[in-house]
């Protein structure tokens, strides 16, 4: 019997990398949309015509930014660009991003701290690992960082990680009723003993035998 055949590689059934769209900008949200264009462009590849496309993912007052630069000859390098479209849409400048990041403290939520921590260090770059960590630490509730000092986390994932493990912690334990019942005590009655009282003539007889007048 000869040996099978192989089969040709079937090109319909390769891979093909998935197709990715960019958001246009609209003047919100700058520093998240610089992130996205950027990587959107290195993953195509895209380099000396970045410029050139650009106009093509800009909406509303960004748009209208953008043409004036083009009508007036003052676009010139794509890093040039993005410098003045900081300057026009971004966060201002006096902004000091990372002493607001050291101040953040949980004031709610665990989700909404984190939610604010990670929004502030992304605008914040250069940050030591070890600084970022104690950084996010320090922001929590006091009882959950008293938690963390003896589980000590090497990374802030670990440390997002073994925040929700006491989070759950906490909530079986409140959810949980005690299965202890308290049993009131019976109540003791207190009667008092009637009052007997003595005739003239027993208390002359105790008298005369010496006896206590309350003895029974």
């Amino acid at each position: 019997m000869p040996p099978p055949t192989a089969l040709p590689p079937n090109r319909d059934l390769q891979i093909r990398p998935p197709k990715l769209n960019l958001s246009a900008f609209n003047g919100t949200n700058l520093l998240d949309w610089l992130f996205q264009a950027d990587q959107y462009f290195s993953f195509y590849n895209i380099t000396p015509p970045r410029l050139a496309m650009v106009a093509f993912y800009l909406s509303g007052d960004a748009f209208s930014w953008h043409k004036y630069l083009y009508n007036n000859n003052l676009l010139t390098t794509w890093e040039a660009f993005t410098r003045a479209l900081e300057t026009r849409f971004g966060p201002p400048s006096y902004d000091n991003h990372q002493a607001v990041l050291f101040k953040l403290k949980q004031t709610s939520t665990f989700t909404a701290y984190q939610t604010k921590f990670e929004r502030l260090s992304n605008c914040v770059v250069g940050l030591p690992p070890d600084a970022l960590l104690n950084c996010f630490i320090s922001g929590l509730h006091q009882d959950i960082q008293q938690e963390l000092s003896i589980l000590r986390p090497h990374t802030i994932t670990q440390a997002i990680g073994l925040v929700k493990l006491i989070e759950d912690k906490s909530n079986d334990q409140v959810s949980t009723p005690s299965s202890l019942t308290l049993l009131e005590a019976p109540s003791r009655s207190l009667e008092t003993p009637p009052i007997k009282r003595l005739s003239p003539t027993d208390m002359q007889k105790r008298r005369v035998e010496g006896l206590c007048y309350n003895c029974p």
